[in-house]
């Protein structure tokens, strides 16, 4: 698989700054986590990194109103999501992906809010995996999606048409009854707007599924490493409850995927049946807490890492697509691991943006089990399990670590 890529786009990268609450226009919102010269994620390079290259300085921000929590900055969606640009993600080819997909109608079955449905609208498809999974229960299913620009002939049939552009610009002609934003609205700047735009497209009592990470268990758990340029939002779930009933709609249920980023799915109805009532906020002091101990758990697995390479060789095992994120919150930015394995042989050789330590194929590995192994993909539950297992009973290195002491709550 070949990565082509024009590096200079990823210098000096433009943003815009955001000045109010996304969720409430709140303008006061309250600086809890600073992040200068945070690494881009999700891209690979055939050739080694270059320092400082995909970094921007970026800020995570509190509103003390509604207790939503947002990105200040906001990066070149088009430098983001573009085809070209190595964007990696694709639900099909995902262990995480399809395990979230199974989650996500599981759910969808126990609402029992209708048996079929005349049409399914999906913002946000990715390669239209969920879609096609949703065939027994929809009679006509229409994805959208920028990353499928030009590929939409390999995705269509007599029941999928998906469009290969943003939802702001696609003119969709049905009105669904059912429609479905899963990891999607963190992504996007005006999440209310993009809500009620869907609201407006859809059928009268049409049920909406949203799936977003969750602000109360990203800081219950000191998640902190899921924070990066693309998540531009981290609904709570009172933030979520105050869009919606900004809105007119009326929520219905939700669930958390604590094995996935710890996303909720939120279920709701462009009805206005009830009010959910106050939800409690999470406050700028458990935020701080939290914090502290996410950096401090980074801080002694990195000490660790450094006394263990005094005897042993040290590698990290798994090209996570999150890695550059994950290395910034070290110290020392891992610096003592002087290989990444990883068990997809297409990494073997490939670098990211900003690093000169090589991916290898875990095929080509050797010494492993001379060496101590830190984890280095862990931001999915479901990934870091099966990866912790294969480490422990397949690849026996002498030494493994991994960052986080709360085992229940970030694996």
């Amino acid at each position: 698989m070949s990565y082509e890529h024009d590096l200079k786009k990823y210098r000096n990268i433009n943003y815009d700054t955001r000045q109010s609450c996304s969720v409430c226009g709140f303008k006061n919102t309250v600086p809890v986590l600073e992040l200068p010269a945070l690494p881009l994620t999700e891209v690979f390079i055939n050739q080694p990194g270059i320092p400082s290259l995909g970094e921007t300085d970026q800020s995570l921000h509190c509103c003390p109103k509604c207790g939503h929590a947002q990105l200040q900055n906001v990066l070149d969606q088009s430098l983001l999501y573009s085809s070209k640009t190595g964007y990696e993600f694709r639900s099909s080819q995902s262990y995480t992906g399809r395990k979230t997909a199974e989650f996500f109608k599981q759910f969808l079955t126990s609402l029992n809010f209708k048996e079929h449905y005349n049409c399914a609208l999906e913002v946000g498809c990715n390669d239209a995996y969920l879609l096609k999974e949703l065939k027994p229960i929809a009679k006509e299913l229409i994805g959208i999606d920028p990353i499928l620009k030009g590929h939409e002939a390999d995705i269509n049939d007599e029941q999928v048409t998906v469009y290969g552009e943003f939802f702001e610009s696609c003119n969709v002609s049905q009105s669904p009854d059912l429609v479905i934003c899963k990891d999607v609205i963190e992504h996007v700047t005006d999440p209310k707007a993009l809500i009620q735009e869907l609201v407006s497209v859809a059928k009268s009592n049409a049920l909406f599924l949203i799936q977003v990470p969750i602000w109360d268990k990203l800081v219950e758990n000191y998640n902190f490493d899921h924070v990066f340029h693309q998540h531009l939002n981290y609904f709570s779930l009172a933030s979520f409850t105050t869009l919606l009933e900004s809105l007119g709609c009326s929520l219905i249920d939700w669930t958390v995927n604590e094995q996935h980023w710890n996303s909720a799915i939120f279920a709701f109805t462009n009805q206005t049946t009830s009010t959910t009532g106050q939800v409690q906020t999470v406050d700028i002091e458990s935020v701080s807490a939290s914090i502290k101990v996410f950096q401090h758990q980074m801080q002694a697995c990195e000490l660790a890492l450094e006394t263990a390479a005094r005897q042993f060789p040290v590698y990290g095992y798994g090209a996570a697509l999150m890695l550059p994120v994950i290395k910034y919150h070290f110290p020392n930015q891992l610096s003592v691991i002087s290989q990444i394995f990883d068990d997809n042989p297409n990494r073997n050789g490939q670098y990211y943006l900003n690093s000169t330590t090589p991916i290898v194929s875990t095929e080509c590995a050797e010494g492993l089990h001379d060496a101590a192994v830190m984890l280095t993909a862990f931001s999915s539950r479901l990934n870091a399990k099966r990866m912790l297992a294969r480490l422990s009973n397949e690849i026996q290195p002498k030494q493994i670590y991994y960052p986080f002491s709360l085992l229940s709550g970030t694996i």
